[in-house]
């Protein structure tokens, strides 16, 4: 797999929502609630189509609104959904993470026909509409379109990316994060979920040691998995029990005691519930 210059950044603990526009750059923000726009945008897209109205704001600046009633940033992603076409072509880095996809995550493959994604499972010689396979196919829907679609997206901000991803599926689904990195796809992600967070924390932690490779085979990955660079960050939101609002923190990384970063609030709440279970252990 071609390297490529990349950044890879994890958020925890976060509602989070980014004011880009994607016709002024190439990204794309795949919202939260993505699994059921996936499943509604067409028809409602041909039966509600209206152009965006310009709007000159107090503060003198121009601005666009939209008669739905959305962000920016969804309204972008109803979008790219609308125009979105397959690419002819695709670049040999793009199937190969497709390919992971098909058979580690959704154990099938995503077509469109028309403007209906179908989805048709393995060892099976028909399709569904994808509003009759599981969340989790629909939930990979989005990324499928990127990589088999014309335009080449550079960043993709991704919320809550565990939503609807069994904790089977979430180790695999930081393997699909790592390789898309490694493409040369710079991602922001959002996750509530520890074992999310942990996945690619071990992935990365994997990464950083000298015989990585080796062990990687040991434990089932491949050098794939082995994140090629190093710029990642990672950061919690807290709230501040003085002023009460949230802040923003780095999260510390300790790679060379090979525990990589350190998700302190995922940690103190699996403590909590650890040692309420030995309690209840020990009482009648």
């Amino acid at each position: 797999m071609e390297e490529r210059l990349s950044s890879f950044i994890i958020y925890n603990d976060l509602e989070i929502s980014f004011y880009f526009r994607y016709n002024y750059n190439p990204m794309i923000y795949l919202p939260a609630s993505r699994s059921g726009i996936m499943l509604l945008y067409a028809d409602y897209l041909a039966n509600n189509m209206k152009p965006e109205i310009r709007v000159i704001h107090e503060t003198g600046e121009e601005i666009f609104e939209n008669e739905y009633g959305l962000t920016a940033p969804v309204y972008d992603f109803l979008m790219f959904l609308l125009k979105h076409k397959d690419s002819e072509n695709p670049e040999p880095y793009k199937e190969e993470i497709l390919d992971f996809i098909n058979e580690n995550i959704i154990n099938g493959s995503l077509s469109k026909v028309g403007n209906t994604m179908r989805y048709t499972p393995e060892s099976s010689d028909g399709s569904l509409p994808i509003y009759l396979s599981s969340s989790l196919v629909s939930e990979l829907a989005p990324i499928c379109q990127i990589l088999s679609g014309i335009n080449n997206i550079d960043y993709i901000f991704y919320d809550e990316i565990e939503t609807c991803q069994h904790p089977t599926k979430q180790l695999q689904l930081a393997r699909m994060l790592i390789r898309m990195v490694n493409a040369g796809y710079n991602m922001i992600v959002s996750t509530h979920s520890d074992t999310m967070a942990a996945a690619i924390n071990n992935l990365i932690t994997l990464s950083h040691k000298k015989a990585n490779r080796k062990l990687a085979e040991e434990l089932g990955y491949t050098e794939d998995d082995l994140l090629k660079s190093s710029d990642v960050h990672a950061y919690q939101f807290k709230i501040d029990e003085v002023t009460g609002k949230t802040k923003v923190e780095e999260i510390s990384s300790h790679f060379s005691l090979g525990i990589g970063f350190d998700f302190d609030i995922f940690n103190k709440t699996n403590d909590k519930i650890y040692q309420d279970a030995v309690k209840l252990a020990e009482v009648d």
